[in-house]
């Protein structure tokens, strides 16, 4: 990957490398044949940092950084990801009483039960140790956040009512100030590449910061000296006040948007959410070119149409007539240019209007600079809509049956990811209870005299630093090693084998029908060239 991205005039070869990786990483774990050797490879610390060290499956977080999809989506890796997620769930899983039982403790009771995890610094309520059971109460804290949104902008500005709006807006930016604190604990364990790998931080980092932002505007109008009961047409344009509201509106709209991320987990709805995520950055792409065809041809159409600013001409029939303001400056063409690309743009947007001029004060036609301002209009719909539209359509298509041809492997690599994140300790309990829990889970650690804070991993066991500064012999994972490479050896010899007897099959029946006399000396020479069954079998 790193020699990828600094040598990109062989990227197509190193590409290759790549697969043949991933391709390997894959039939080697699938040489596992039970789940205690699967979970074996996977518990091996080394390569990672020690911040992932003592997390579950280092190996399997380090195939995430690495993109090693191919091994991620295999079937040995998601039987142990699968037992882990269910983690003591897995035991009477599929009983409908007492799935629906869990379901409904980790749902509707989720914030007493969250209350008692976080205060006893997770001693009491050990089913929040169950990452699924972590997911269900994330998912319905969530859904009461953006529930709470909805409510807040509906509710009357009556004394009772703006009691609970307050209430409301409090919790609402508690909520956000717990889920800085779980995308911070984040940051600091995977570094400022890895944790912007994945799409939906990036969205986290965006909504959060316009939650703050918000935030301050709403504290602002708490604090203006400006009257309560003052009517908004009094107000200044950049009042506190108004201000909250686009920000606090477009966060709004943000936090519903979010919802796709726990769509994900789901088979079919998620692999269309990966599938559009994947296009996101071609759509991207494709912004960055139509902002450069608009800019350069908004300048020239301003260059054109921008003397003939204010202009004012006396027609034959007594009715004046203005030039239009669509392209007096470079600003307002771009403006015009962009919503003509959705067909806003009238013809009458950019006909020129000289003035009168002459004797009889005649109007003055300019047909050239007409002409010239038409001709640029109409080579801008050409090469917006005839040509970069359809390249567009055109490149997400391609993408789209790119990810649909790998959508399961997609998709389980995204689950992987998921699944990770509710692993670690931090995403024991959602927010807003996560503030409570940090406090005294960290309180007790300090306490317990086991840990030291190391940054930016924060706070790691003792015993673990321990042990990666000393040389620990691992034989059971050295012997795991040796088999797994035997029985692939093996796998693969044989593999070649019968393709060398299928081809010789498919060579000797093209063949005609041999002399009598060459018959037993051929037979010979081919028992002589066989390899012994005895020396082909690997111990």
């Amino acid at each position: 990957m790193i020699c990828k991205s600094y040598d990109t005039e062989h990227a197509e070869i190193y590409g290759q490398l790549l697969l043949k990786l991933q391709n390997f990483s894959s039939d080697f774990i699938q040489q596992c044949r039970s789940v205690e050797e699967i979970d074996c490879v996977l518990n091996q610390r080394e390569g990672a940092s020690l911040s992932e060290c003592d997390s579950i499956f280092p190996r399997v977080r380090l195939a995430l950084d690495a993109n090693m999809k191919p091994l991620l989506s295999h079937m040995n890796v998601q039987i142990s990801l699968r037992a882990r997620w269910l983690g003591a769930w897995a035991e009477g899983h599929g009983n409908l009483g007492r799935d629906m039982g869990r379901f409904i403790r980790h749902t509707f009771f989720y914030p007493i039960l969250a209350l008692l995890h976080s205060f006893s610094a997770g001693i009491l309520v050990k089913s929040f140790e169950v990452p699924y059971a972590r997911y269900l109460s994330y998912t319905t804290s969530y859904l009461i956040f953006i529930f709470l949104l909805a409510v807040l902008r509906y509710l009357k500005r009556s004394a009772t009512g703006e009691t609970i709006q307050l209430a409301i807006e409090a919790y609402v930016f508690i909520y956000v100030m717990g889920q800085i604190l779980s995308e911070f604990l984040e940051f600091s364990r995977r570094g400022i590449a890895k944790y912007f790998g994945l799409w939906w931080r990036f969205f986290d980092f965006i909504l959060l910061y316009v939650f703050v932002v918000s935030f301050i505007c709403w504290s602002a109008a708490k604090m203006s000296p400006v009257p309560k009961g003052l009517h908004r047409k009094h107000w200044i344009a950049f009042d506190p006040s108004i201000l909250f509201e686009i920000f606090f509106g477009t966060a709004c709209l943000m936090a519903f948007w979010r919802v796709f991320y726990f769509v994900q987990l789901h088979r079919t709805l998620g692999s269309t959410v990966i599938s559009i995520g994947r296009c996101v950055g071609q759509v991207f792409s494709y912004f960055g070119i139509m902002a450069i065809v608009i800019a350069s041809f908004g300048l020239g159409i301003s260059t054109l149409l921008q003397p003939y600013e204010d202009a004012v001409v006396l027609q034959d029939d007594g009715v004046s007539k203005t030039m239009t303001s669509s392209f007096a400056n470079i600003i307002l063409s771009i403006r015009s240019l962009f919503w003509g690309f959705f067909g806003y743009l009238n013809y009458s947007e950019y006909i020129t209007v000289v003035g009168n001029a002459g004797p009889k004060f005649e109007p003055t036609n300019h047909y050239i600079t007409h002409v010239a301002s038409e001709l640029l209009v109409a080579i801008y719909y050409i090469v917006t809509v005839i040509t970069l539209l359809n390249l567009m359509i055109s490149l997400l298509v391609k993408k789209a049956d790119e990810v649909l041809e790998n959508e399961d492997v997609e998709w389980k690599f995204t689950r992987a990811h998921i699944y990770f994140e509710f692993f670690e300790d931090s995403a024991a309990v959602p927010p807003p209870f996560n503030l409570v829990f940090f406090v005294t889970s960290y309180m007790r650690k300090i306490c317990s005299g086991k840990y030291s804070f190391i940054w930016p991993d924060l706070l790691i066991t003792k015993q673990l630093i321990q042990d990666s500064k000393e040389f620990v012999s691992i034989t059971d994972y050295h012997k795991v090693l040796i088999n797994i490479f035997r029985r692939y050896h093996t796998t693969k010899f044989y593999h070649y084998r019968t393709i060398q007897n299928i081809d010789s099959d498919t060579k000797s029946k093209k063949e005609g029908r041999a002399l009598m006399a060459f018959l037993n000396e051929r037979k010979s020479v081919f028992n002589r060239t066989q390899i012994p069954s005895t020396r082909s079998a690997v111990p």
